[in-house]
């Protein structure tokens, strides 16, 4: 029991590191997009999601300001946080 505790843990902290982790994986898509999107509100931004870029998987946010249609990475948006 205590193993499959850790491994649940370790699943979840995976995930969200990186928003979109699990887009390959066909169960775990919604969550994946779920948590983009989720990732992407909290930076006050309308949406997001899940693209490949360069066979990796990111997220990217859209709606991040007034009018916008472009989207940006969450990663970027990030960086851009004050530590």
């Amino acid at each position: 029991m205590l193993l499959f505790c850790r491994i649940v843990l370790l699943g979840i902290l995976f995930a969200v590191t990186s928003a979109c982790s699990t887009m390959d994986v066909p169960v775990l898509q919604k969550i994946a997009q779920g948590l983009c999107t989720s990732s992407c509100t909290n930076q006050k931004c309308a949406g997001g999601t899940c693209k490949k870029v360069d066979s990796h998987p990111k997220c990217f946010c859209n709606g991040c300001s007034p009018g916008s249609i472009d989207e940006v990475s969450l990663d970027s948006l990030k960086s851009k946080l004050p530590h």
